[in-house]
Formats: structure tokens, sequence, C-alpha cells
């Protein structure tokens, strides 16, 4: 049976291969290989301007095939070319299919609509909050979008028979469904180890992941609090997007000798050995789902930081965590994290308590009742 995925991820592709940044990697799509399911469709965008794909996860596979909505080319596309989608869907999602789509997601809104109108089962997977993340876009038709889009995911979810979430509470509570509900991260982490160690070198290395090509990771909070910290401190922010926009405010924030770009890097041992260079991981973030790098990065025992955003409180004590855009309040926890050797350690051993619970192992688990149940719809549906 096949599993039809949909969401507006960018696979990127080279050579008759589709490749992913990290977000879907191969590893993270087998998980939904369970139960009657044995191979996936993954409906989504294509980007084919890239020059090398040295540091991103080839996601080509017997039973995982990609493919994109190759017309999607702008953002208004998804307004002016919704006809063809519809009948791109129509072509490309068999009657035998199980469907799981991704929101937020223009896509996923589109298809949503679609199955609806044709009473066909599916399972909505939520992972962030559209509100925020459209809401911090900084122009007037974000605020907007941000309207028109939390009253979408609101419809869809409440009226989905299955919804799976990302958080344990915070997007149960903003997008609640009247039926079948689960909650299962979209982390994969195989083992909790204990990584770090205290840098005795004469400066201090403070992480950051988050896409350069989205304003949301909070970079530009991490930025300035940059240029109220001592220069002993240095920050170090790995993700994927176009770098120029990024290096012009580091140059004008006169930062150039304290932050460093260095693009995308590997999940699994490329990422562990970049956080075991760490003394602090931070997630500035003005919207989140549950962020993965975060629980990553407490997975391998560092002291982490976050805003007050989605799922992150759930992670992190109230100590920790700052509001959002709040560089100010951030600058200060990390003046007061990297002084102090021995809150380090103690967060460090805390984080690797919190990251047990979101071990593959047992999050997988609810993620394989969400799809059966879905299969056990199909084929009610279907009898």
């Amino acid at each position: 049976m096949r599993l039809t995925f949909i969401h507006d991820h960018k696979f990127i592709y080279k050579d008759d291969m589709y490749y992913s940044s990290g977000k879907f990697s191969k590893s993270i799509m087998e998980r939904y290989l369970v139960g009657p399911i044995d191979n996936i469709q993954f409906i989504c965008r294509q980007e084919t301007n890239i020059n090398t794909t040295e540091n991103l996860s080839n996601v080509s596979s017997n039973n995982i095939v990609i493919n994109p909505i190759k017309f999607l080319k702008s953002k208004a596309d998804f307004i002016i070319k919704r006809k063809k989608i519809y009948q791109f869907l129509k072509e490309n999602i068999h009657p035998e299919d199980i469907v799981i789509i991704r929101m937020p997601s223009e896509i996923g809104y589109i298809a949503a609509s679609y199955l609806k109108n044709k009473n066909v089962p599916y399972g909505i997977e939520l992972v962030g909050d559209p509100w925020d993340s459209l809401w911090y876009h900084g122009s007037v038709i974000g605020k907007m979008m941000a309207f028109i889009n939390k009253y979408k995911v609101k419809k869809y979810v409440k009226h989905s028979n299955n919804t799976i979430y990302v958080t344990k509470h915070y997007l149960q509570k903003r997008y609640p469904s009247k039926n079948n509900t689960y909650n299962a991260s979209n982390v994969l982490i195989n083992k909790v180890e204990n990584n770090y160690k205290t840098n005795k070198s004469s400066y201090k290395k403070v992480g950051l992941i988050g896409s350069l090509d989205t304003k949301y990771k909070g970079i530009d909070t991490a930025l300035r609090s940059m240029t109220i910290l001592n220069e002993n401190i240095k920050l170090e922010i790995v993700g994927n997007g176009p770098q120029e926009i990024w290096n012009k405010k580091i140059r004008k924030l006169n930062l150039s000798n304290r932050v460093t770009l260095k693009g995308t890097l590997k999940s699994g041992k490329e990422i562990e050995n970049w956080f075991s260079t760490l003394d602090l991981y931070i997630q500035p973030s003005y919207t989140e789902g549950l962020p993965r790098a975060l629980v990553e990065a407490m997975s391998n025992g560092l002291p982490c930081l976050g805003s007050d955003v989605g799922g992150i409180p759930e992670l992190l004590p109230s100590t920790y965590i700052h509001h959002a855009k709040d560089y100010k309040k951030l600058a200060k926890h990390i003046s007061l994290v990297i002084s102090n050797e021995s809150l380090s350690n103690e967060m460090s051993q805390q984080n690797l308590i919190t990251a047990n619970n979101y071990l593959s192992s047992n999050i997988q688990r609810e993620r394989e009742k969400f799809i059966k149940t879905i299969c056990r719809e199909k084929a009610e549906y279907e009898s």
C-alpha cells in the first residue's frame, strides 16, 4: 500500500536524484513505512538552482518517490494555478492511497479541500503554527495571511478524523480536533549521549540551526544579542539558503570576526561533531512547533536557551526562556550561562533527562498508531 505524503518542502533535484537539507532525510521518511505501507509518494515542490549536493541527504530510493509540482514557481502560483494543482492531485492521488498532509502547507490546504470534497479519508500532521510564522513575516501581506492560514488550519484540523501534533499541549490548544489525536515529535533521536564538555579556550562558542531563507528562526535576534555581548563570545549558524543578505547584516553590525555562517551540515555524525564544539545552543525562534534541532542539541547534553513560542516551553524551564525578539534578555541569558560552569553542567544534565522522552523508539509507537488508524478508516470507507 502506498502512502501519499503532502507538504510544501522543496526537494533539490540534481543529476536525476532528489536531495534534502535534512528536514526530510531518507531515514526520517522511512519512519512512515509501517503496517501495510510499503512505499511513499511525496507531493512537494522542487528546487534546481544549486551547484553542489555535498552536504545534502539523498532521498531517492526504491520505496520513496519524490513527485514535485514543478509548475509551482512563486507564492502567487498557489492562487492563480489552483485548478491546475487540483488536476495534479486528481491524477497523482490514487483511490487506494493512504494520505497524510503536513501543515502548515499551501499545497496541504488545497489538498485537504480537494480530499474533503471527494470525501476521501486523510490524516493531518501539524508541525507548526501558521499565525506566528506569518505574523512575524514583516509585511502587511504576511499579517493578512496569518489570519487566513490560521483559519484554514483550524478548519481542516477540526474536521480531520486523525491528527498528530508535534507538541504535547501548545498546538492542541490552538488547533483542537474533535476526533482521534496523537502527539509525536518529528525529531529523529536514536540515543541520548552526553557530548558536552566545558570549553577551556579563550572564547566561548554559541550555536544556532536555522534556514537562512526564513525570518522566523530568530537569526536577527541572535545577531542583535551578539552586539551587546563580550567579544570572547562567538556565534555559528548552521543552515541552508542564501548567505549574502545575512553577511551584509553581519558586516553592518561589525560582527564579521564573531559570527560564522557554516552552511548545511549533514544530520547524524556531522551535526553531533559540531554540537560537541559548542558551549551553548540557542533557539530564538519567532514560531515553532517542536524544534527538532533544539531536541537534538539537548540529546547531546548541550545547555540550551530558547524563546517562548510553540513547544519550546515544553522543553526548557522558564528560567531559560526569553520573549520572542527580546535580544537583550537573550544576551543576558547567554552571558549568565557562559560565565557559570556549574550552571552549564546542571543544564546539561537536565536536558539529557528531558531528551530521553523524545527517543525515536518511544515516538514511533505513537506515529504507528496514527498511521494504522488512517488505514483502518480507509478500509471501512472502501467496504
